[in-house]
């Protein structure tokens, strides 16, 4: 299943994304060790489009073309532990545009949520997350599910900070409380 993800601000996006992508995670406390300091995320360079991006679901214009795939997401159970099927993503972005494509192996597609920043992650979803310094703090957090529901929030915190019912704010400005379980995501 192909999805694509239109971000608007892309070139502030884009700049969040790559530093998350790049791996920068700093302690601050040089005496104890920040709980993401041992993880070595891959980098990814998304390069600028050189042309016109239709949102269609399809990867032909010259600028998809040019942009390399991932390497192949690695299981959020830990390091070594091989996911069971395939994912990656591939990036350009324009002037208005972070353009996210991703290429998921699943053999059985399904989703039944229709409504906007319902609780997709019971579905089948594609979830990005955008964390401009790495901390794990204030981050964007975006979903997709296979009928193309949309779930966006900005979170001020994890799910293992605190009871797990902290305020959440969706990108329209709405409150929302709990916080998802995590399935994967890229390494």
């Amino acid at each position: 299943m192909d999805s694509l993800v239109t971000i608007p601000n892309a070139k502030r996006m884009a700049r969040w994304l790559l530093a998350c992508l790049a791996g920068v995670v700093s302690a601050t406390d040089a005496t104890v060790e920040h709980p993401l300091a041992a993880i070595q995320p891959r980098a990814y360079v998304a390069y600028q489009a050189g042309g016109l991006i239709t949102v269609d679901g399809h990867l032909d214009e010259p600028s998809w073309q040019r942009a390399e795939w991932t390497r192949d997401f690695i299981s959020i159970e830990g390091q070594g532990t091989p996911p069971r099927l395939r994912t990656r993503v591939k990036l350009v972005w324009d002037d208005q545009f972070l353009y996210l494509a991703a290429d998921i192996e699943e053999p059985h597609v399904w989703a039944t949520l229709k409504e906007r920043d319902a609780t997709i992650y019971h579905d089948n979803d594609f979830e990005v997350f955008v964390d401009a310094d790495g901390d794990t703090h204030g981050y964007w957090e975006l979903e997709v599910n296979a009928l193309g529901t949309v779930w966006d929030q900005f979170l001020l915190r994890p799910p293992r900070d605190g009871d797990g019912r902290g305020p959440t704010r969706t990108a329209d400005g709405g409150r929302r409380l709990g916080y998802p379980q995590r399935r994967q995501g890229p390494g």
